[in-house]
């Protein structure tokens, strides 16, 4: 079986985003992969940068 990149968005598709992982581990590594996260959500959506209004200093 291939490996997969999780960080690519598929067009036209769901996803269901949890706000953390297994045994409430966080599903972030760090502040620099969740702000590249939203960028890549606001690239799919069509969004300019920082459109989803979510703090990102909160992490």
């Amino acid at each position: 079986m291939g490996n997969r990149d999780y960080k690519e968005f598929a067009a036209d598709e769901y996803y269901h985003i949890y706000n953390r992982g297994n045994d409430k581990m966080d599903i972030f590594r760090n502040t620099q992969d969740y702000l590249n996260f939203l960028e890549r959500l606001c690239v799919l959506l069509g969004m300019p940068r920082g459109a989803l209004g979510i703090s990102c200093g909160r992490r």
